[in-house]
């Protein structure tokens, strides 16, 4: 048994069907509204059962597309999980596909991965070095043009040998020193204070103090898979928010500006977007540095700020910390009472005729 996994719109179900033709079924996955087709291929006189398992971005299930595809390659199907798994991605915008490529590596031993679409590419004048890009993920890499068919023999080639041969190794990744770094950390962590939460942190250089989001996304898919509670600290950048959630974030937590710098709200614009879309906390983490700026982020709908340069540096501690507490609060009940309407125009809140009559 074989599974067919890959984004959408990568062109899995080309693939599926090029290789199976008319000799396919479909209906839905046991339990759920998810449509499922498998079908049968014949390759150097050997049956094959493929199933195109359906298209999804990440292995961290969100909903129940995504959670069937998890199941399905972690788990297969009636207690047998599947010989291997085929990868589909599209070489037109190869880098947005390899994560699901490494999240699959990461679980299951057998894997093909099949770069799709390269008459595109070639199209847009893309190129992309499959040797090398096999050499460096350690499986079979196989280029395809399905619409055309061509390549689907070199990957049926490729998926033979892979269930022919005895079970590799389940490939261990290593990342940049500074997600092994934070992960390393953690883990030490939780051994010493014996919890699960983690606040990450990874920046690259000392004046600025910015974060990466790139790698702290790969920092908190992987304690996520460890169990960690991750509240990651990041740049305001709503797309990274969103791929923060879907790596297992608990909460996102983007700055206002600066760590330390007391500027306020200097993200305001992006932050906002952030809110409107997250299904998780949002904690404003740095540049806080006046009360009314804490009660401004919680009248946007943050759930929580971070305030402690401010309450620190100030002349007064104690009655500080009491100002944000109450300013807080203040914030929080009016986003919860909803605020009032903002108009480009006058409006009046009295009548303006009237009130003279007997």
């Amino acid at each position: 048994m074989i599974a067919l996994a890959g984004n959408p719109n990568v062109g899995k179900s080309t693939v599926f069907n090029a290789l199976t033709g008319m000799n396919q079924h479909t209906g839905n996955w046991p339990g759920k509204t998810v449509s499922s087709a498998q079908g049968h291929c014949t390759h150097n006189g050997r049956e094959y059962l493929l199933v195109d398992i359906p298209g999804t971005y990440s292995l961290m299930a969100h909903s129940a597309e995504e959670e069937v595809a998890r199941d399905f390659i972690c788990f297969g199907q009636d207690g047998r999980a599947p010989d291997a798994v085929v990868v589909v991605c599209d070489a037109t915008c190869l880098e947005r596909n390899l994560n699901l490529v490494l999240q699959t590596l990461e679980i299951t031993a057998n894997v093909v991965v099949c770069v799709n679409l390269m008459d595109e590419a070639r199209k847009r004048g893309v190129q992309v070095d499959l040797p090398r890009l096999s050499a460096a993920l350690g499986v079979p890499v196989v280029g395809t043009s399905a619409r055309s068919e061509k390549g689907l023999d070199a990957l049926m080639d490729a998926v033979e040998k892979s269930t022919s041969s005895l079970p590799v190794r389940r490939h261990s990744l290593r990342y940049g020193d500074a997600v092994e770094e934070a992960v390393r950390i953690a883990r030490l962590a939780r051994e010493v204070c014996h919890t699960d939460f983690v606040k990450v942190e990874i920046e690259h250089e000392t004046k600025y103090l910015l974060p990466d989001n790139a790698e702290t996304i790969r920092a908190t898919e992987m304690l996520a898979k460890e169990g960690f509670v991750v509240m990651p600290y990041m740049f305001p950048d709503p797309i990274a928010a969103r791929q923060l959630e879907e790596a297992g974030a608990a909460a996102v937590m983007p700055l206002g500006s600066l760590i330390g710098s007391n500027m306020g709200l200097r993200m305001r614009d992006f932050i906002e977007i952030i809110i409107a879309n997250a299904h998780v906390p949002v904690i404003i983490d740095a540049g806080i540095g006046r009360p009314s700026q804490a009660c401004d982020a919680m009248e946007m709908g943050a759930d929580a700020v971070m305030a402690y340069t401010a309450v620190a540096s100030a002349g007064n501690i104690p009655l500080m910390a009491e100002a944000f507490k109450q300013a807080i609060e203040a914030g929080r009940t009016a986003y919860l009472a909803g605020l009032g309407r903002v108009r480009e125009t006058a409006s009046a809140s009295s009548p303006l005729t009237g009130f003279l009559q007997d």
